[in-house]
């Protein structure tokens, strides 16, 4: 009897190792069709206002190293990018969805003195061309399951999720 229960324990040991294996495969194929659609919306917004952030870079080194003025930032920044159709948050359906700091208006990118810590760009509940205003309108829970893109005046982008107390330490004024 004993040689009987060290083969139904050596039987089950691979059984169990199959079971396991068909598993973790399965949810392996469940991660890879739900991650795109998860995932996919955020990173496409985040790299779009990216590219917006850079062409208001770009459009300050031709203009006396001063940033885009608040009501015509889009105009002013269409010439750098490939398609305008960037200017369009894939969440906002059909709308503009980003807004511009408006502190930033016309002011000399070389006089910022931290721009990695300074918002130029990020998701907005105003949803109009141009929308401009104090990084006041950003959503709350964000738009992109419960985080908002947010670019800096240095060129990098970010996801973040705050809750609002704690949004002002994170999106600091141009100083």
């Amino acid at each position: 009897m004993n040689q009987m229960q060290r083969s139904n324990k050596s039987a089950t040991t691979p059984t169990t190792w199959i079971v396991t294996v068909i598993v973790v495969l399965g949810f392996g194929v469940l991660l890879l069709t739900v991650s795109p659609s998860y995932y996919g919306v955020r990173t496409v917004c985040l790299s779009q206002l990216k590219q917006v952030d850079l062409s208001s870079i770009e459009y300050s080194s031709d203009y006396d190293d001063r940033m885009p003025l608040a009501w015509d930032w889009i105009e002013v920044g269409t010439p750098y990018l490939k398609s305008p159709v960037i200017y369009h948050c894939p969440e906002a359906r059909g709308a503009y969805g980003y807004a511009y700091n408006s502190k930033l208006s016309g002011v000399s990118y070389g006089k910022i003195a931290h721009p990695q810590s300074n918002v130029a760009f990020y998701d907005s509940t105003t949803l109009t061309r141009d929308a401009a205003d104090p990084v006041s309108s950003l959503p709350s829970p964000g738009r992109h399951r419960g985080s908002d893109s947010v670019t800096f005046l240095d060129g990098h982008a970010k996801s973040i999720r705050v809750p609002g107390q704690q949004l002002d330490e994170i999106l600091k004024n141009p100083g």
